[in-house]
């Protein structure tokens, strides 16, 4: 019963992302959204880091903490 659960979650999150794709400020807002409530954390904060340049920071939620990032 539970791995049912796990992949009704993990379709239904993959079937957001993917409608957001075209859209990377929705997507990231919609991802920290979804890591949060799955993972029960304060804040969540995505960053992007490639192998040249520094970590940049993608998307912060909840909004407020953005000044703590």
């Amino acid at each position: 019963m539970e791995d049912k659960t796990y992949t009704y979650i993990f379709y239904d999150m993959l079937e957001k992302v993917l409608q957001l794709s075209e859209n990377p400020s929705r997507f990231g807002e919609f991802l920290t959204q979804q890591i949060r409530e799955l993972i029960g954390a304060k804040t969540v904060v995505i960053a992007i880091k490639s192998e040249t340049d520094e970590a940049q920071i993608f998307n912060v939620y909840p909004p407020r903490r953005t000044e703590w990032c």
